[in-house]
């Protein structure tokens, strides 16, 4: 409904939105409705389609469902021996430990979904081989539009496939602009280097073999998933990561360090349906050799989440602040320039029906269920509402506010009032930006639990936090063996969740994690510190959940090494049953929203790791 009022007061009715439609005909009937078919597994359909052909699309007999993809954000050397990797294989070739063979991924395929990655990395080649030879067996970059000779990969229409050949061409000859590198952070590789990567080629005066991943000798294939604002192109990611892990009879864990805040949390967004759906069978069982390792997110010290009980007939309020924002070391970004998006969703028995005020300005009409706004202030719209008509197959019902940039700085209050005579439960969340300043809700309308981004909630992954393991900044109440600030929660049983429902489900090494990219440096100072003032030109420093889960992703590929057989449940299990518990408060029952079931612990899920 969003993107239809988009159409309403641009006039662009040939713009094209990504979709899922839940539908078990002929492909061909979609495509003949206007829809340009990503893949069809017989229940699940992605495509692109024009606003102007959404009616007849979602007139096709058998269209059960049809949604707008979600929009995507992005979401060593010390993290190795706290996480005990180092004890499984040596540092470098051969990697035997104790005379024995050690464990580093070999056979496992690991698939990337980032926003880019340097293939030309010394990190992702074979050590030893001249000319190089890459371990990265193919590339799909799912942004450009193929030029002569090139082509999307089997299956799809769209993007531009490198298969290992290709790949192999460009590592040889270093033609490091040839694969699409156009982002301006290197995060895929950050996190493919700390699942993966073998640690070839040093960096400055650091010698080779320092900065190793999890699984030094896993194969690597990539897809710039991050890069399209579409969860389309992730669903459409993992259906070819798997595919082609199938072709080369590989066990295969990919990585998501991204997500979005457009869902309810219960597992029911399109992209959490559509992963769900790729690690079972038709019958509903975990398919072997198949993982999916999900960033929790890095909302959990702001104010991204709310909660309100609204009674029957009654009202409820949301503040939400939009405001400059002042990084520590003094940069500010003082405008918020990118559209601000709120999510809704609140018991489908009950209607709400919702009002605006922007900063300054008066409310805006009551906005029912089934209705779109659009408020503006002199002839500008600064606000939508939409609201869906009736539940969403979850038995929910959702709003979606979105706030065009420039967005109006001060404090916007949305309202909202019950109509039907129903009490509800309401969660609201807010979308951030990568890019520019961004809203967070006020103070006495926050909510600390769920902040966990969407896929986070799907039945199938493993949903990974973020806790300190180098010695913090106590200044910034930073310590060793703590949570980091930043780690998103989930829930757990305090809020009514089943065991089956709490996230995250480990938590890994994430702060300050030093990993390959080439990129501008971060954190120069510190990384002078920690190596004898030597100035890194081929890693950086970076934080997050993102560098967490690539730890738990290569210690899947050991687990699937040693036996390809293991179902996704069986590694949670394992991973569960084998966590840490050190510096974890004695009051916090696990496992629960912050910790999961505590810290992982590599060479422990190994060694509980049955043979095949």
């Amino acid at each position: 409904m969003r993107e239809l009022e988009r159409w309403r007061y641009d006039g662009k009715p040939e713009r094209a939105v990504d979709v899922f439609a839940v539908y078990a005909g002929d492909p061909a009937a979609l495509t003949g409705a206007g829809l340009e078919l990503g893949y069809h597994d017989g229940e699940v359909a992605t495509g692109a389609v024009r606003l102007a052909d959404v009616a007849a699309l979602e007139a096709v007999p058998g269209v059960r469902w049809l949604a707008v993809s979600a929009r995507t954000h992005l979401l060593i050397d010390r993290s190795m021996p706290e996480i005990k990797a180092t004890s499984v294989r040596a540092q470098a070739p051969p990697y035997s430990v104790g005379g024995a063979a050690g464990v580093t991924g070999k056979g496992v395929l690991i698939g990337i979904l980032d926003n880019r990655l340097t293939v030309t990395h010394p990190t992702f080649t074979v050590p030893g081989v001249v000319p190089p030879k890459s371990r990265v067996i193919g590339y799909w970059d799912q942004v450009s539009r193929p030029q002569a000779g090139q082509g999307p990969p089997p299956g799809f229409l769209y993007g531009v496939w490198w298969d290992r050949t290709a790949v192999a061409d460009v590592v040889a000859r270093n033609r490091i602009d040839a694969i699409w590198t156009s982002s301006q952070s290197d995060h895929g590789s950050h996190v493919a280097g700390i699942a993966a990567g073998s640690g070839a080629g040093g960096d400055a005066g650091l010698p080779p073999f320092r900065l190793v991943g999890v699984a030094p000798e896993a194969d690597i294939v990539f897809a710039n998933s991050a890069m399209v604002p579409s969860a389309r192109a992730a669903s459409d990611g993992l259906q070819f990561v798997f595919g082609l892990a199938a072709q080369r009879g590989q066990p295969c864990v990919v990585n998501m360090s991204f997500g979005t805040h457009e869902g309810a949390r219960d597992g029911s967004s399109a992209l959490e349906l559509a992963i769900d759906r790729l690690l079972h069978d038709g019958a509903g069982n975990p398919l072997p050799g198949r993982a999916v390792v999900v960033a929790a997110g890095n909302e959990g010290d702001l104010r991204r989440h709310g909660r309100k009980n609204i009674s029957a007939f009654g009202t409820a309020t949301f503040r939400l602040d939009i405001e400059p924002i002042v990084y520590p070391n003094g940069f500010t970004l003082p405008t918020d320039n990118a559209e601000d998006n709120l999510y809704l969703w609140y018991d489908g028995a009950a209607k709400l029906e919702a009002r605006i005020s922007p900063p300054r300005f008066n409310p805006s009409a009551w906005n029912p269920p089934g209705m779109t706004s659009t408020v503006s202030i002199a002839g500008k719209p600064v606000a939508v509402i939409a609201a869906n008509a009736g539940p969403e197959p979850n038995g929910k019902r959702k709003i979606d506010v979105s706030l065009p940039g420039p967005v109006r700085q001060g404090q916007w209050v949305l309202e909202l009032h019950e109509t039907a005579g129903h009490a509800a439960t309401v969660d609201i969340w807010v979308e951030r930006s990568d890019i520019d300043g961004y809203p967070q809700l006020a103070y006495g309308d926050i909510a600390m639990d769920n902040t966990i981004t969407c896929p986070n909630s799907a039945r199938g992954v493993i949903s990974v936090g973020n806790y300190t393991a180098e010695p913090g900044d106590p200044r910034l109440g930073e310590h060793y063996g703590e949570i980091y600030r930043s780690s998103s929660w989930g829930i757990d049983g305090a809020w009514g969740a089943t065991p089956d429902q709490v996230r995250p489900h480990v938590v890994a090494p994430g702060r300050r994690i030093i990993s390959a990219s080439i990129g501008a440096p971060v954190h120069e100072d510190y990384v002078r510190g920690r190596f004898a003032g030597i100035t890194l030109r081929r890693h950086v420093v970076e934080t997050g959940t993102s560098q967490a889960a690539p730890h738990v992703t290569g210690t899947v590929a050991l687990m699937f090494q040693k036996n390809p057989t293991l179902t996704y449940r069986q590694v949670r299990d394992i991973l569960a049953a084998t966590a840490r518990k050190d510096q974890i408060p004695p009051e916090y029952v696990l496992p629960n929203a912050v910790w999961g079931a505590g810290k992982l612990d590599v060479a422990a899920a190994l060694a509980a790791t049955p043979a095949p």
